[in-house]
């Protein structure tokens, strides 16, 4: 594996993580049933909302701390973009089926 495609997979990992850390509020949940029902892109959704309050939990001596993790998204392969955004608008579909009126709003738009 050459040293582009480690540090890819490397900051894969991190945004995963980071992600998966992440605490999200119902509010931000019903924002994202919302997008859903008006039909936005899967692409836009995660561009919009994915980073919202997530911490890297680096180290701000580090310098790559100082990039957004937006910023090391787009450092990664068309590939690995795909993995990362269909894994969590999975996990974030999951946690929004926990509260019963988005689970409700969910159910409904997959029937209509």
């Amino acid at each position: 594996m050459g040293a582009d495609a480690k540090m890819q997979q490397n900051t894969l990992e991190r945004l995963r993580a980071a992600l998966a850390d992440g605490t999200r509020s119902r509010e931000l949940l019903a924002q994202y049933v919302t997008e859903l029902k008006v039909n936005k892109q899967e692409e836009e959704i995660f561009r919009r909302l994915a980073f919202c309050g997530v911490a890297l939990g680096i180290s701000p001596s580090d310098a790559s701390a100082m990039r957004l993790p937006s910023e090391w998204y787009e450092s990664l392969s068309l590939k690995d973009k795909l993995e990362l955004r269909q894994w969590w608008h999975q996990k974030i579909l999951s946690e929004a089926y926990r509260y019963d009126d988005l689970s409700k709003r969910l159910s409904w738009q997959y029937f209509v």
